[in-house]
C-alpha cells in the first residue's frame, strides 16, 4: 500500500532551543550545543535542558582547552569575554 505523491503530508515541528544557563537561543542547526538531565525544579524528575556552546565550554569543558583565543559556535565568533555577541 502505497501513497500517491499529491496525497502524502509532510508534518514539521521546529522547536527554538533555549540555553538554561544565558538564555541564548539557538541557530538553526544549534551546533556544539549539548542536552543534559537535570532536576531543575527539585520535584524529583530530571527534565531535558540544553546548554549553548559557550555555557557548555564553561561549565564542563574548560579543562579541554585553557583560554582559547576564540571560539566559533552557531556560525558565530566569540572573543574573550564578548559573550553572545553578534
Amino acid at each position: 500500500m502505497g501513497w500517491s505523491n499529491d496525497r502524502r503530508r509532510r508534518i514539521v515541528t521546529t522547536t527554538t532551543l533555549v540555553c538554561v544557563e544565558c538564555d541564548a537561543l539557538a541557530e538553526t542547526k544549534a551546533r556544539a550545543w549539548e542536552a543534559h538531565l537535570a532536576d531543575v525544579d527539585d520535584d524529583g524528575e530530571d527534565e531535558v535542558v540544553f546548554i549553548c556552546a559557550r555555557c557548555a565550554h564553561r561549565e564542563f569543558h574548560s579543562q579541554d582547552l585553557v583560554d582559547p583565543p576564540s571560539l566559533d559556535y552557531d556560525g558565530l565568533r566569540y572573543r574573550g569575554g564578548n559573550t553572545h555577541a553578534r
